[in-house]
Formats: C-alpha cells, sequence, structure tokens
C-alpha cells in the first residue's frame, strides 16, 4: 500500500516480486482461505433469512404418463431472541478481517523476504567476481614467487606462502560461490519455479 519497492527503483527486483506474489503457493493458499472467509459470511448471513422448500416427487404409471404426486411447499425462519446467529455472523465477519490480515502479512513478507533474497543474491555475485579477481591475483603472484626463485632472488618459502594463499583464496571462492546458489535456490523457491 505504501509502495516501499518503488524506493529501491529496480525494474528487476519489481517484476521478481510480481512473480513471487503471483506464484508462490503459500500464498495462493491464503488468498483460498480469504475466498473461503468470505463464503461463510454468505452462509451465516443466508441463515439469518426466511427459508422457502420446495420438494416434489414423481411417478409414471403402467401407461408411460409422467405423473407429480406429491408438491410440498414449506417456509421456515428462525427468530434470533438469543442472537445466537447474529453472533454467528458477528464471528464469520471477524474471521474473515483475521484471514484478510493474515493474507496482506503473507504477501507483505514474501515481497520483503524476495527483496532480501535478490539482494543478497546480488551482494554474493560480486564477492564471487572480486574473489575470482584475487584468485587471478594469487595466481600472478604465485608465478612470480617461481620466477624469482628460478633467477635466484626468491627462495622456496616465498613460493610455499604464495600457494598456500593461492589455495585460501580457491577455497573463499568455492564457499562464496555455494552461498550465491543457495541464495537463488531461496529466490527460485519463494517465486514457485525451480
Amino acid at each position: 500500500a505504501d509502495n516501499w519497492l518503488a524506493q529501491f527503483n529496480d525494474a528487476q527486483l519489481n517484476a521478481l516480486v510480481t512473480e513471487a506474489v503471483t506464484y508462490n503457493t503459500d500464498l495462493r493458499v491464503a488468498a483460498a482461505r480469504v475466498e473461503q472467509a468470505a463464503q461463510y459470511i454468505e452462509v451465516a448471513k443466508a441463515a439469518l433469512l426466511p427459508a422457502i422448500n420446495i420438494f416434489g416427487s414423481g411417478g409414471s404409471k403402467k401407461g408411460g404418463e409422467d405423473a407429480l404426486q406429491v408438491l410440498s411447499l414449506g417456509v421456515s425462519w428462525e427468530i434470533d431472541v438469543w442472537g445466537r446467529l447474529r453472533y454467528a455472523r458477528n464471528a464469520a465477519q471477524e474471521d474473515y478481517v483475521s484471514v484478510q490480515a493474515d493474507y496482506e502479512f503473507a504477501r507483505q513478507s514474501i515481497a520483503a523476504t524476495t527483496a532480501k533474497s535478490w539482494f543478497t543474491a546480488s551482494e554474493t555475485w560480486l564477492q564471487l567476481q572480486i574473489s575470482e579477481d584475487m584468485v587471478k591475483s594469487a595466481e600472478h603472484l604465485l608465478a612470480l614467487a617461481e620466477k624469482r626463485q628460478q633467477v635466484g632472488v626468491g627462495n622456496e618459502q616465498d613460493v610455499a606462502i604464495a600457494r598456500a594463499n593461492l589455495g585460501n583464496f580457491r577455497d573463499s571462492t568455492q564457499q562464496i560461490r555455494f552461498a550465491h546458489e543457495q541464495t537463488l535456490r531461496a529466490l527460485e523457491l519463494l517465486l514457485g519455479r525451480y
């Protein structure tokens, strides 16, 4: 209602949130509950009104002619002296308001979680790019350390440190890649697609 999502000015985020709100299975269940609660109100209102019942039965004679044998018309109306039907109607209306609030909360929650997942996915992607650049730099430093050792300026310890640093950066890159993939899976789950 307050259009908080527009403050981010990100068209792709808006599209993802719209998709999540449209296709999320939990939200579909909540929407069905809102419809169900609305129908309970109609049933409760109908109990306050007079009811007309028509009953008929028929049969056929031996000659093949159809004949109406019994037709009855009934009218009933329960007078709500003690307020039981009114209270039932009011309870149904309050249940409807409660279910609507739950649905709105679910919509907001899904929108916020989608936005948070989108930002986390963006962050992990940027971290992955930086980490891959660091691996390239570490590979270059290892090559320089090996070259220095060949020409006699460096030593084995410098090469070992450069290899250890390269291994650490590669491990870090794998962890960030895993975190990014997990974030994307969480986003897909929110969107109702995998």
